[in-house]
């Protein structure tokens, strides 16, 4: 953290236990089309063979997907349920550096702010919506 009062860095480290990339994930590649021009199943595939080449060397998910703050709070989206809807928060307050919680949302929001947490979706008539959820307090340690 970089503290623009002091012009102080402060790091914050939390173990991780690596979560391994499975099969299924490295090896499912864009599909190739059978209308597409012969210069783009050609692009597709070299990529395709880039993506497996790279996911197959880091072996691992990194171990954090995401990072959001709401007022003193950092929430680190980890990759504790890599590749799904639902995520693996650690929240950490920013003045001791200390962790507050580990927490389950049932998926990832788009935003946090004032102890809710916000989503884009779209309602049953294609039109996007805004849904609010509201955080409880436990996961600010509270």
């Amino acid at each position: 953290m970089y503290d623009l009062n002091t012009g102080e860095w402060e790091y914050i480290k939390q173990d991780y236990t690596p979560v391994a990339i499975p099969d299924s994930v490295i090896y499912n590649r864009a599909t190739i089309r059978e209308s597409w021009s012969e210069a783009t199943k050609t692009q597709v595939r070299q990529q395709n063979k880039e993506e497996i080449a790279l996911l197959k060397e880091i072996k691992v998910y990194p171990p954090v997907m995401r990072l959001m703050s709401d007022n003193n709070c950092i929430f680190v989206f980890t990759n504790d349920i890599p590749m799904g809807p639902d995520a693996v928060i650690e929240v950490i307050d920013c003045d001791s550096g200390k962790r507050l919680s580990k927490s389950y949302f049932p998926f990832v929001p788009d935003a946090i702010q004032n102890g809710f947490a916000y989503r884009i979706a779209k309602n049953d008539d294609g039109f996007y919506i805004i849904e609010k959820y509201k955080i409880d307090p436990a996961v600010y340690g509270k």
